[in-house]
């Protein structure tokens, strides 16, 4: 479909999986480097985002841009996309904070196939005793195949928050639905903060704090711990 649309606006498209090529060279805990030959250079690229995914998202920003350079609509060189891609921030993407000598992952998945990957990339670029599961979400989304996928990293804690968004999903439901996945250490909490607290109290050094879910936990556990005064609209019904 995209590519029939594209062909009647008479818009490039590019197959990026088919058409260019990269590689993983190093990893480390909070970056990674990888080759791409693509559609008009190669590049050797330093990426600040944890995740295979997240070489598959550079790649397609790079035929992009290349795209535009190409049809000249921006004057893009190719030591832009290099300085580019290594100086991304992308805040609440497999992002690592510490709170009270805990590391605490945050990361804004918020349907099967987000929460999907990150699981998989904590099991592969992160080293811990147990994880302690932070879990939110909003009605609307999948909370369902979200809990399928997010037991996949076999919690030792289950945290259930309700976040200040209002249409927050109860901590109560979610909390249920993870018990009926046999999970036996599962709490509840009215606000994300207190959950965390709890977390927090209930993690040991070496195990892995995990956030996820929604972006509004996110949200709410970097504001705590970073100190951001959170933004408050009047329209949202806070219970």
């Amino acid at each position: 479909m995209i590519r029939s649309v594209a062909q009647k606006r008479g818009a490039p498209f590019i197959d990026v999986q088919n058409k260019m090529h990269w590689e993983n060279r190093v990893t480390g805990v909070d970056s990674q480097t990888f080759h791409i030959d693509s559609l008009n250079d190669s590049y050797d690229l330093t990426l600040p985002l944890m995740g295979e995914h997240q070489m598959d998202n550079a790649a397609a920003s790079v035929a992009v841009t290349e795209t535009m350079a190409n049809l000249k609509v921006a004057t893009i060189k190719s030591e832009h996309i290099v300085a580019g891609l290594k100086n991304v921030q992308w805040p609440g993407r497999m992002q690592m904070l510490c709170y009270r000598g805990r590391r605490v992952l945050v990361d804004g998945a918020h349907n099967p196939s987000a929460a999907r990957r990150l699981v998989e990339a904590i099991r592969k670029y992160y080293r811990y005793n147990r994880t302690v599961l932070i879990i939110g979400g909003l009605a609307g989304h999948s909370i369902g195949g979200l809990i399928d996928e997010l037991v996949g990293l076999d919690p030792g804690v289950v945290v259930a928050v309700k976040t200040r968004h209002p249409r927050s999903v109860s901590s109560v439901e979610i909390a249920e639905a993870m018990r009926k996945k046999s999970l036996r250490k599962v709490m509840n909490f009215d606000t994300v903060w207190d959950g965390l607290v709890h977390a927090i109290k209930t993690s040991e050094e070496r195990d892995l704090v995990i956030a996820s879910g929604s972006l509004s936990v996110v949200a709410e556990i970097i504001e705590g711990i970073e100190g951001i005064s959170p933004e408050i609209y009047p329209r949202f019904n806070h219970n």
